[in-house]
């Protein structure tokens, strides 16, 4: 979540690991995309957290969430926006993300 150009998303997918990042900026989305050109097990998404469900992405185990995504939801967001993460995570699975 909020992935923008996916550097850490092209990292994890070179480590092997099948990656789904999502940003709300199609600018952001459309470098990512650029830069993993030919790679599998990664793809991009554009989609606005404060109005969109990310449940549509499927399940996985596990979701990074790093510049601070949650501080452009509006508070009303923010709790429902954490249920929908939990519901993405598969048993056992952890959910990162920090709060500046």
């Amino acid at each position: 979540m909020g992935c923008s150009g996916g550097l850490q998303d092209l990292e994890l997918a070179r480590r092997g690991f099948h990656v789904v990042g999502v940003d709300s900026e199609p600018s952001a989305i459309a470098l990512a995309r650029e830069r993993a050109s030919g790679r599998q097990w990664v793809r991009f998404e554009v989609m606005d957290l404060e109005e969109s469900n990310p449940r549509t992405l499927g399940r996985f185990y596990l979701i990074i969430s790093p510049g601070n995504v949650l501080a452009y939801l509006s508070k009303a967001r923010v709790g429902e926006f954490l249920g929908e993460l939990r519901c993405m995570l598969n048993p056992g699975s952890w959910l990162v993300f920090n709060v500046i």
